[in-house]
């Protein structure tokens, strides 16, 4: 099963601890208000990116067949729609940097300010992994 968790706290994997920078809050915008809100970003990420996730944490369960964990991710959309600065950490190595390759290619509808002009927004939003 994997959890796209928008609040809450996140535990480290059962495999591979390793010292980890702290993880911003779960669930922060980091940049002022935009069109874009955390919930239409996870509603996306469900919907569309979800499948590259899964894809990301299977090659861990291949080895590890009870890592349960959150990965925190972290990105910039900029005017465009398009994820940049995309980071995921907090998990085993090998599934932040499978995440954090595919956050590269994450779109989303354009944040505009309260103008109506495009600008950027940036999130910080747990992702809850543990096998199905």
């Amino acid at each position: 099963m994997l959890v796209l968790a928008g609040c809450g706290g996140h535990a480290q994997p059962e495999v591979a601890p390793a010292a980890k920078p702290p993880a911003p809050p779960p669930t922060e915008v980091l940049v002022g208000p935009t069109t874009l809100s955390p919930d239409v970003v996870l509603a996306k990420i469900r919907t569309d990116y979800m499948g590259g996730v899964k894809r990301c944490y299977s090659v861990l369960l291949k080895n590890h067949g009870a890592a349960r964990g959150s990965v925190m991710i972290t990105f910039t959309v900029d005017p465009a729609g398009v994820a940049q600065h995309g980071e995921a950490h907090g998990f085993a190595d090998l599934v932040d940097h499978c995440i954090t390759t595919q956050i590269a290619s994450w779109k989303f509808p354009v944040p505009k300010d309260q103008t109506g002009t495009p600008t950027e927004a940036s999130f910080a939003l747990p992702l809850h992994l543990e096998p199905e």
